[in-house]
């Protein structure tokens, strides 16, 4: 399965946070940041026109693996 993920101008991923861990009495998630990847290439379209980015197919995960 390909993911797809944004290219900004600069070559990088377009990255985002999201907040992990137990929560509970006096114990915060903690952030953390992570590419921005979509399942199917129109989910990665509609976000990339609003931020005017480049679409591009993400391997990282099947890089991860080998």
């Amino acid at each position: 399965m390909v993911n797809f993920a944004l290219e900004n101008k600069n070559g990088e991923v377009v990255k985002h946070i999201v907040m992990v861990g137990e929560l509970g009495y006096k114990i915060y998630k903690t952030p953390e940041v992570i590419d921005l990847v979509f399942d199917t290439k129109e989910q990665a379209q509609e976000v990339g026109s609003l931020l005017d980015v480049k679409v591009i197919e993400y391997f990282y995960e099947y890089a991860q693996a080998a």
